[in-house]
């Protein structure tokens, strides 16, 4: 698979009306949106997805995987281009990607978490092999990142649901084992969302 296959195949998907699986959404939140980067290695047939650990600060999703990025400024507030205005800069303030080195070809739908945020997944594909950009991560908020490859993240026995209790209800969530890293909460119901979609395609 290049980029000019990943890029039509992922628009194909993006097309398909298929909602978050088993999730409950809250209402209202904070805006904020995050990046869903793809990425080659020279000499790669695949993609990677890049995706962070954050920092343990004490924050709601301290020490949790998640992709980059975080809440709007005001001025990017109620725009398309505002959305994706706020995952380019949160993910160059996180690890150092610039802007002007991803190619945004598209967003999920919105989701909104419990713990009081209304996010905008987008998804880019860096234009550089991965290996030529350095990720500078920003301590304060992201402890690592890692390039997980396509077929690590859709190889049998990487997915699981797992159950918790909301709000007095039982709920689902879609949990995502790449070696000691266990992806889940709203990242695990991105990644879910746009693997069924790709699944859809077949």
């Amino acid at each position: 698979m290049n980029q000019s296959i990943l890029r039509d195949r992922i628009l194909r998907a993006l097309s398909l009306d298929t909602q978050y699986a088993e999730r409950l959404e809250f209402l209202g939140g904070k805006p904020a949106s995050v990046l869903i980067c793809f990425a080659w290695s020279t000499g790669s047939t695949e993609p990677s997805v890049l995706v962070v650990k954050r920092a343990h600060t004490g924050g709601p999703h301290s020490g949790q995987m998640a992709f980059p990025g975080g809440m709007s400024e005001p001025h990017e507030y109620g725009s398309d281009s505002g959305v994706v205005q706020t995952a380019l800069r949160e993910t160059e303030e996180e690890v150092g990607i610039l802007q002007g080195q991803v190619e945004v070809i598209g967003r999920l739908p919105r989701l909104t978490t419990l713990t009081g945020f209304d996010v905008t997944p987008v998804i880019g594909i860096l234009m550089d092999p991965s290996e030529k950009v350095i990720l500078r991560l920003d301590a304060d908020e992201i402890q690592e990142a890692i390039w997980i490859p396509w077929s690590v993240l859709t190889a049998p026995g990487s997915y699981r649901k797992e159950w918790i209790t909301v709000e007095e209800r039982r709920c689902p969530i879609h949990v995502y084992q790449v070696g000691p890293h266990r992806i889940w909460g709203a990242t695990g119901s991105m990644i879910k969302n746009l693997l069924d979609r790709w699944d859809s395609l077949s």
